[in-house]
């Protein structure tokens, strides 16, 4: 086995930092001086500096945010508590503290005081909650939830489960995944991994982390999974999406060739209980990838692999 991330995740850190870029904007929108935050929110004017850095604790973060009329909200999480939603998220997913704390690279005793409510810094509570798809926004103080229709729930889902021996042979070549954005419904299939987002939890609004391994949706929303798996592997994750081979579409061409690698696989699969052939070829597309991973996977499938040359901007990790 190849392990496909010999780095530490590079988005550690990034949700922190899109916290406090998100915290700037609306102060400078609101035209209210750093200064003027920090005699709010009792703090100095190097702590508010630090915040928009993504830096500082949540105890600072709260107050200073209901100086410029905005709040910090999970959109994914229940109730309006925002550290009690996190943890009902974390144990709806079937994690553990001690879990959510070796994924992140964190003491137990971080995650701990963080659930039962000691001031913790911004990037421990971005990073859990990045780790469990809470969806952590900054949002105006009057805001109320609004339900908006899952764009997945909206379009017509096409149910093809992995296979599981092609599932077997790539998890093999590259290791555990961290997430499974495309989960089905009921509960079945066939891909593990340690975070799954079902239809209903609609993986395309929240944010990926890690290692994922995406089946998405056959329909018309296909395009959209596959701008989402490109734009996340720009963030730093690493995405396997198992797709169709529809070279002639203008989404293989703006967001696969020149972003990604590619191994095309032989023949039609067999998707679900092994009775239904595809009427499509497929294709296994790896974003953030070295090129060894794809090489691992062709020899394990018995596909055929191609690496396409990166655009400008493209980030590859180990």
């Amino acid at each position: 086995m190849i392990d496909g991330r010999q780095v530490l995740d590079r988005k550690v850190g990034h949700y922190a930092a899109r916290i406090g870029k998100g915290f700037r904007q609306q102060r400078r929108m609101a035209k209210v001086s750093q200064e003027a935050v920090a005699t709010f929110a009792g703090v100095s004017v190097g702590t508010i500096k630090a915040i928009e850095k993504g830096n500082g604790t949540l105890r600072t973060l709260l107050p200073a945010l209901t100086a410029i009329g905005q709040k910090l909200i999970a959109r994914h999480a229940p109730g309006d508590a925002l550290v009690a939603g996190l943890i009902t998220l974390r144990k709806r997913h079937g994690l553990s503290a001690r879990g959510i704390a070796t994924q992140l690279g964190l003491s137990r005793s971080t995650i701990a005081k963080m659930e039962n409510g000691g001031d913790s810094r911004i990037a421990t509570v971005a990073d859990y909650a990045a780790l469990v798809g809470a969806g952590l926004a900054i949002v105006p103080a009057d805001h109320s939830p609004t339900f908006f229709a899952s764009s997945v729930n909206a379009s017509v889902f096409h149910g093809w489960h992995t296979p599981p021996d092609l599932f077997d042979a790539v998890e093999n070549a590259v290791g555990a995944f961290d997430l499974d954005p495309c989960a089905p419904d009921d509960g079945g299939g066939h891909v593990r991994a340690a975070i799954k987002f079902c239809a209903a939890e609609d993986g395309l609004t929240r944010e990926w982390r890690g290692k994922v391994f995406m089946n998405p949706p056959y329909g018309t929303v296909m395009r959209q999974w596959i701008t989402k798996a490109q734009e996340e592997a720009r963030d730093g994750s690493q995405v396997i999406g198992l797709v169709p081979a529809r070279t002639d579409t203008l989404w293989w061409h703006n967001h696969i060739a020149g972003e990604a690698d590619v191994v095309f696989l032989k023949g039609r699969l067999a998707f679900g209980d092994g009775k239904r052939a595809a009427p499509f070829p497929s294709a296994l597309v790896l974003w953030n990838f070295c090129p060894n991973i794809a090489t691992a996977i062709e020899a394990a499938t018995g596909g055929h692999a191609v690496w396409y040359a990166r655009r400008e901007n493209t980030k590859k990790a180990g």
